[in-house]
């Protein structure tokens, strides 16, 4: 970025809004940073097209509720093949029904206004599980923490697990949980999400996220580590029909 900046094509602060996806790029400075980066022209074209034609991403009217470093989330989420996830006391969000979303964004001293992230969600869910030709594919190691725990109470929780016994039966999505008698495990402490693409350029991303922030990486021995990780923890892990048989009938 420095470098860029260097040559005078693009100032550091619009170079930045424009990674962050926090502005839209215009076609003279996509032919500048062509040259700059030496592309061939065929793509070059393509870049150009996609500039000129480029509609507003359908999360861009929840700027209000939405902070960049998840927005570039989201882009990676609509683009990607398949997620893994390891949740260790939160559901991941595109599995969560608005009721829990709800209590816990009431919860939270520092959340968003709850109906706008709740339909920021809604609309997030069906970017993904409702994309054609071929939905997000989702492979979800759910902690039994997340299940035991009464976010909203007891007809929320019943909803959810309803919810999720539903989503298991989709070809795209394989739920199961990891139960307490599993004892320590490779995933302990932590939770995080692995985003991959079909296109072999494209290095798949691991995420993370708490209160202070986020933390993105495609390094490919870190990335590596959370598959690993995540394949562990799916050892241990049983399917969601037989938990909730077991502990919710």
């Amino acid at each position: 970025m420095a470098d860029v900046a260097e040559t005078g094509i693009v100032a550091r602060s619009t170079l930045q809004s424009i990674e962050a996806a926090e502005r839209p790029i215009k076609v003279s400075n996509v032919i500048a940073l062509c040259e700059l980066y030496g592309v061939d022209a065929e793509t070059r074209q393509q870049f150009v097209k996609m500039a000129q034609t480029k509609e507003p991403d359908w999360w861009e009217a929840y700027k209000d509720v939405l902070n960049s470093r998840f927005r570039f989330y989201l882009q990676l989420e609509v683009a990607a093949s398949s997620v893994i996830t390891y949740d260790a006391e939160l559901l991941y969000g595109i599995l969560q029904t608005p009721a829990y979303h709800r209590a816990l964004i009431e919860a939270d001293p520092y959340a968003q206004p709850a109906d706008r992230a709740i339909k920021l969600r809604q609309e997030r869910q069906q970017a993904t599980l409702g994309r054609t030709p071929e939905a997000l594919r989702i492979r979800t190691v759910i902690n039994e923490a997340v299940l035991l725990r009464e976010i909203g109470g007891r007809a929320v929780m019943a909803e959810l697990r309803d919810h999720l016994l539903r989503l298991n039966q989709r070809p795209n999505i394989e739920l199961t949980v990891l139960p307490w008698a599993a004892g320590a495990h490779a995933a302990i402490g932590s939770a995080f999400q692995v985003v991959s693409f079909d296109e072999a350029h494209n290095p798949s991303v691991a995420y993370m996220e708490n209160h202070s922030g986020v933390l993105y990486t495609e390094e490919k021995d870190a990335v590596d580590q959370f598959e690993n990780r995540f394949d562990l923890v799916a050892l241990q892990s049983i399917s969601i029909e037989e938990y909730v048989s077991e502990h919710h009938q």
